[in-house]
């Protein structure tokens, strides 16, 4: 495969994981409504479940950040749709304002994987040409997301099922989703990945430069894959 359509492929992918894991988390904000109307809870109650989200959200961050440094976005992604699905599936199950609000923070913090893990993956995969715009695509998926959301949780589900088969139905789609992007998207590894005493990037670390001619060079890293390994 040429690398125009490996990149293509690549970007389909991530975008497609955007728009469903956009469209777990936008379920909440679809379905406060419906949590006025089936639970009973009044405005400030839907206030702090939709705090809850958003402080979930604001307190992951970091620790994913550090977490797709670390291990590579892939396995990141892959954990963060299952837990948006298990999140989402919670919301639509629970009987009140306090499950509602810590199924709310799990899929805020689940949701916290977006960010960094898909940049990530367009950053290291996509030409420095086409970044922007393979950017741009990645994030429609967020407005497609909460678009389908609003749809499925509010306008499609509560019409032909029950009021909550809406965020049942996105977690089953979550999953699967998630199970076909563990077999099709590979990644890139992150710096856990690295060798000890290589720097930055394997062979060509500041320690590598420093090192007068005959002298011991110590770990070095072989890469004739997408994974690196020391000799």
């Amino acid at each position: 495969m040429s690398e125009s359509p490996r990149t293509a492929v690549h970007v389909a992918l991530v975008t497609g994981w955007q728009v469903v894991a956009s469209t777990c988390f936008y379920a909440l904000f679809a379905g406060t409504t419906l949590f006025r109307e089936y639970l009973g809870l009044s405005p400030f109650l839907v206030g702090v479940v939709v705090t809850a989200a958003t402080l979930g959200y604001t307190l992951a961050l970091f620790p994913v950040g550090a977490a797709v440094d670390g291990a590579g976005e892939r396995p990141v992604l892959i954990g963060g749709l299952i837990a948006l699905a298990a999140s989402v599936v919670g919301v639509g199950l629970a009987g009140g304002v306090v499950g509602l609000a810590l199924a709310a923070g799990c899929l805020g913090a689940a949701y916290a994987t977006a960010m960094p893990a898909t940049n990530r993956a367009i950053v290291t995969a996509v030409p420095e040409g086409t970044r922007g715009r393979a950017m741009g695509l990645k994030q429609v998926g967020v407005t497609a997301g909460s678009g389908l959301a609003a749809v499925l949780v509010v306008s499609v589900a509560p019409t032909v099922g029950p009021w909550n088969g809406g965020f049942l139905a996105v977690g089953a789609a979550a999953l699967v989703v998630a199970a076909a992007f563990a077999v099709g998207y590979r990644g890139t590894p992150g710096a856990s990945g690295a060798c000890p005493m290589s720097g930055d990037s394997g062979e060509t670390g500041p320690t590598s430069r420093s090192r007068p001619a005959g002298s011991s060079s110590g770990p070095r890293c072989s890469r004739p894959s997408a994974t690196r390994r020391c000799i």
